[in-house]
């Protein structure tokens, strides 16, 4: 018997996330999405958001995460390898990587290529190339997006969920209908350039 595709999606990230999160949320009306977008907030810190929200995390989850965290390869594999042990189950893990804009960030962003031999369920997006086409994406940080980079990251971020659904074979029973609930976003003092706000959103897909 046929199943339908959850139709929840799940992005979590930082201050880059933040700054697209309407464009995003206007780029997918037909899905339920929720934009969990954290100031400061580290791969290694979004640990214990994912293991909080993993009940809550339906079939596709977008990751946009590796900033604020060091350049420490083994430290960063092992991060990425405790977030898809968190996000096993979840059909599809579509995760941006890193605007190479720093020494070491092209090697963080090769590891994460490299999870998806481990973990067959992981899509790695190359957000470094978008930019690299596209230099008006970012600001003069080379993270932070403009108004063109908020579209394009949200068009990206699309093109992902759209391929992941429909090239899911087996998916499981719609829950878009679960009760779902606001919790108030974590503080992170880490030291950063991003601004320091904070904010988790929810928008459902209109009716028709």
């Amino acid at each position: 018997m046929a199943q339908t595709l959850d139709r929840r999606i799940y992005v979590i990230g930082d201050s880059v996330v933040l700054g697209a999160r309407d464009a995003v949320i206007a780029a997918l009306p037909e899905w339920t999405v929720t934009v969990d977008a954290h100031q400061d907030l580290s791969l290694f810190g979004a640990l214990d958001i994912l293991t909080q929200l993993r009940p809550e995390i339906g079939d596709i989850a977008v990751v946009e995460l590796g900033y604020d965290d060091g350049a420490n390869l083994v430290a960063f594999r092992d991060h990425i390898d405790r977030a898809m042990a968190i996000l096993a189950g979840v059909r599809t893990v579509v995760w941006l990587d890193q605007r190479q804009f720093a020494p070491g960030r092209d090697a963080m962003n090769a590891e994460l290529r490299a999870a998806q031999d481990r973990y067959p369920n992981l899509r790695v997006v190359d957000w470094n190339a978008v930019v690299a086409a596209a230099p008006d994406s970012v600001y003069a940080d080379g993270i932070h997006l403009t108004p063109a980079g908020q579209a394009r990251m949200a068009q990206v971020i699309r093109a992902a969920v759209v391929s992941a659904a429909t090239t899911t074979t087996t998916t499981s029973p719609s829950r878009s209908s679960s009760k779902r609930t606001t919790r108030k976003s974590r503080g992170h003092t880490r030291r950063s350039t991003h601004r320091r706000t904070s904010h988790r959103h929810h928008r459902r897909p209109s009716s028709g």
